[in-house]
């Protein structure tokens, strides 16, 4: 590394947490953009996994809920230290922008590894060169995607049994809607495309629009674009 480069952001890994904490509806802003390990703190990691367990559980992550199940999995980690994180985070502006230089810092820091490593397997003449090239080839472009990860069946085991938990609790894992039908499968989940299908004129916009009005009155961001109707009508609609 040139230098004594730092690639990684304390404050910043701090503020992303702490406005999360604080304002649990940026959690979807987060996982849009970051992964737990994208974190260089392992603390902040921990931390960042516990958040997201309280909440895809349906629950308030707080400051009292994080560290008590920092507690239950045995991580030591103050009440002090988490309460530093929420009073570090006074301003929630340009939070999105402050994900995203997590994660470039995050892919800096692989890169870094990678080359490293390709260095040494490049410098090794008893590796067949052929066989370097190529696993440099694909590393190269396994980084152009660095939230992919890598699960196990028991990865998939926990997450499913939580899912059935939350839905059968009432709590849902996902974006609450106004309608049974949708809240009762889970809502609306983080990081899905939900399609809304149904001959012209059958209420597609009605039923779109009445789902990102409550989901904003729920302090869900949300925006909404319409080729069909102004935004007067889209007003109306709403008043209505």
């Amino acid at each position: 590394m040139k230098g004594n480069t730092i690639l990684h952001d304390e404050a910043c890994e701090q503020n992303i947490l702490g406005v999360v904490l604080k304002y649990n509806q940026y959690y979807h802003t987060l996982t849009e953009i970051l992964t737990p390990q994208m974190f260089y703190s392992h603390t902040h990691q921990i931390i960042c996994k516990i958040i997201a367990d309280i909440i895809n559980n349906g629950d308030v992550a707080d400051e009292l809920n994080v560290f008590a199940k920092c507690q239950a999995k045995g991580e030591d980690i103050s009440i002090a230290y988490i309460s530093e994180l929420t009073a570090e985070a006074r301003t929630t502006a340009n939070f999105a922008e402050h994900c995203r230089r997590l994660a470039q810092l995050y892919e800096r820091r692989e890169l870094v590894t990678l080359g490293q490593r390709l260095t040494e397997a490049a410098a090794d003449p008893t590796q067949d060169i052929d066989t370097v090239t190529a696993s440099a080839i694909k590393s190269l472009q396994d980084a152009d995607n660095p939230t992919k990860q890598t699960s196990t069946m028991e990865d998939a085991d926990t997450e499913f049994y939580e899912m059935l938990q939350a839905q059968a609790n009432g709590t849902g894992i996902g974006i609450n809607t106004p309608f049974s039908c949708i809240s009762c499968r889970g809502g609306l989940r983080p990081s899905t495309f939900t399609l809304i299908a149904a001959k012209s004129s059958h209420g597609k916009s009605a039923l779109a629009l009445n789902i990102a009005i409550d989901a904003a009155i729920e302090g869900i961001p949300v925006v909404y674009y319409s080729l069909e109707m102004s935004k007067s009508e889209l007003y109306a609609r709403e008043v209505a």
